[in-house]
């Protein structure tokens, strides 16, 4: 088959190939996370205009400084779990034979 690729392997990547552009088509069509992302940025600017109306902002600046931390922190264990994932994936075959046929 192609690259081979059971039709099995076939068939569940074109499925997925077509639910994952299926499903951003179907976003991009109805545009509703556009409205949260609109609501958002609202949120955000009336936050910051209150924000420039207080003395103190030594609160503001601890809840960004935490906002940033929370998303490193995402996007590293991510990574690693994306990676983790990878090499399980890539190396499945080689897990799956009986140890008499590692040579050890």
């Amino acid at each position: 088959m192609i690259l081979g690729l059971s039709l099995l392997d076939v068939i569940a990547l074109v499925f997925f190939l077509t639910a994952w552009l299926g499903f951003a088509a179907l976003l991009r069509w109805r545009c509703e996370y556009l409205k949260v992302a609109a609501a958002m940025v609202d949120r955000r600017r009336a936050w910051m205009h209150a924000m420039l109306g207080r003395d103190v902002r030594m609160i503001d600046a601890l809840i960004v400084a935490n906002i940033m931390s929370s998303a490193a922190f995402f996007a590293s264990t991510a990574v690693v779990v994306v990676g983790a994932l990878l090499g399980v994936l890539l190396n499945i075959e080689r897990g799956a034979r009986p140890s008499a046929a590692r040579g050890t």
